[in-house]
């Protein structure tokens, strides 16, 4: 699919590719007050991923990059990402990765409620989060999509037939609302 496409992004980076990956940078445990392992309201494996630089050993071998591990390690750029959402919603049907009833599932709210993994409250349709209270993917409540560690999110909205995305290698203590995507998400509509 991503061949066809010219979709950048990778479940299982090939060899070829490693070299234009930038290595992920750990956020600042210590000034990051939100980083506290001995909260006993974390879940074992909330306490896991807080120890970023120890995490992020692995995560910068070729070897992590070359796995495929698709809830873990997708390897990509911000313009791949969006191009994938916006070929979910697409302003022209002939482009259309998906079925109507897929997206439709992708859209609909199944669970909400604190993610025991995630640590935030979160509405979930299939295998995407849906915007809520039209804080984490911009002011259109339709939309959806997923953050990643660190701070990345990308999403699609469905109302103006755009994706959007941001992605970093300077990670933060924080899985979504990061105010350097928050900036671009606005500024994003603030051109439409």
């Amino acid at each position: 699919m991503g061949d066809r496409h010219e979709i950048d992004f990778f479940i299982g980076l090939p060899e070829s590719e490693d070299h234009r990956v930038a290595e992920l940078i750990p956020f600042d445990i210590v000034r990051n007050e939100n980083s506290d392992n001995n909260n006993l309201e974390l879940t074992d494996a909330q306490k896991s991923q807080r120890n970023s630089a120890g995490t992020l050993d692995i995560q910068n071998t070729k070897e992590w990059r070359q796995a495929e591990i698709p809830s873990a390690n997708g390897q990509g750029n911000a313009g791949g990402l969006a191009k994938l959402y916006s070929l979910i919603v697409p302003e022209d049907n002939n482009l259309k990765l998906l079925k109507d009833d897929t997206v439709n599932q992708m859209t609909t709210m199944q669970i909400e409620g604190r993610d025991l993994v995630l640590a935030v409250q979160v509405r979930w349709g299939v295998g995407f989060i849906l915007n809520k209270h039209k804080i984490i993917y911009g002011p259109i409540e339709g939309a959806f999509g997923h953050s990643g560690y660190g701070g990345s999110c990308a999403f699609g909205d469905p109302e103006n037939k755009i994706g959007v995305s941001y992605v970093m290698n300077r990670m933060l203590d924080n899985f979504n609302a990061d105010g350097r995507s928050i900036e671009l998400i606005n500024a994003t509509y603030d051109c439409l």
